[in-house]
């Protein structure tokens, strides 16, 4: 889950886009939309691991993780 996150993400992203294990799946669901992370995001999607959700308005920190639980 990412709330205006600009400031870590792509330092976070290209952790986890280093990792060797080839089964990695990595839903990043914006909590609302923010084209500043949304732009940041877009440069990892070409690895077939990544995924981006923006949800169509904010739902909060709990809201936003319980819709990633669901649909993980």
């Amino acid at each position: 889950p990412v709330y205006h996150g600009d400031a870590f993400l792509e330092e976070t992203l290209r952790s986890i886009q280093g990792q060797t294990y080839p089964n990695l799946d990595v839903m990043i669901s914006l909590d609302g939309p923010d084209p500043t992370c949304e732009q940041i995001v877009s440069r990892f999607l070409a690895d077939s691991r990544f995924r981006l959700v923006v949800q169509p308005e904010r739902l909060g920190w709990f809201g936003n993780l319980n819709w990633m639980m669901r649909n993980v």
